[in-house]
């Protein structure tokens, strides 16, 4: 078994700590408003229960067949069939990744790499063949650059794309473009004193609230602990 991975990024945090703290936060306030005795709740946000909550595929797997080891890349979301899977491109550092497990991506894909002959072999798991099938495939992939790929993929409907690097994904990804998911946050440094120095920017995603109306980005940093206190509990 090899090392675990760690993520870029602190899933349990963003994932399973603030979204389902502003969820319950925000289905407290709703059922205070419907409730005649307008009655308040307690909310218990636990990151290791949002985090347990991520995996029902995983467990649901386990705890049903002992004999699957969904740990050691023999799940179909993490590396047992060709059909999804990350393969590297003839240029250094570029990889293009596959979700095909709905056949009409599939057959898409084969189609886009000339290798029809594998539209029924997608899903095999490695030990029934797709071994052989990922082995074409990273062979396949790796005569061409990532650029070569994209150009050619963009004719075909199907669930394959080109994986940026955390440092490119800004610039190189058009939807990330032309749906305008950045913001630019100005942040005002402190002196020693506790006065305001420095000024400066930052482009970072933002908040994925996508409503007509009703949401307004934040173009500063986060407050400062108990900055709004005050203005919060005034008005409960």
């Amino acid at each position: 078994m090899k090392r675990p991975e760690l993520p870029p990024t602190p899933v349990a945090d963003f994932c399973a700590g603030a979204y389902p703290a502003a969820f319950q936060i925000a289905t407290c306030l709703f059922a205070r408003e419907k409730d005649p005795l307008r009655k308040g709740n307690i909310i218990d946000v636990s990151m290791t229960d949002g985090s347990y909550a991520l995996m029902p595929f995983q467990q649901s797997i386990a705890n049903y067949n002992n004999e699957q080891k969904v740990s050691l890349g023999k799940y179909v979301l993490n590396g047992d069939v060709p059909c999804y899977q990350v393969y590297e491109c003839k240029d250094k550092n570029a990889f293009i990744s596959l979700g095909c497990l709905e056949p009409k991506f599939w057959i898409q894909t084969c189609q886009a790499l000339g290798c029809m002959h594998l539209k029924h072999k997608g899903l095999l798991s490695m030990e029934k063949g797709g071994n052989e099938v990922k082995a074409e495939l990273t062979s396949i992939f790796k005569s061409k650059t990532s650029q070569e790929w994209k150009e050619i993929f963009s004719k075909f409907d199907a669930c394959v794309e080109i994986v940026n690097l955390s440092e490119k994904v800004s610039e190189k990804d058009p939807q990330l473009k032309a749906r305008n998911l950045d913001v630019t946050l100005t942040i005002v440094g402190n002196s020693k004193d506790g006065k305001p120095s420095q000024t400066s920017s930052l482009t970072v995603p933002k908040t994925p609230l996508n409503m007509k109306s009703g949401v307004e980005f934040q173009a500063k940093p986060g407050p400062k602990l108990g900055e709004h206190n005050q203005e919060i509990l005034s008005k409960l």
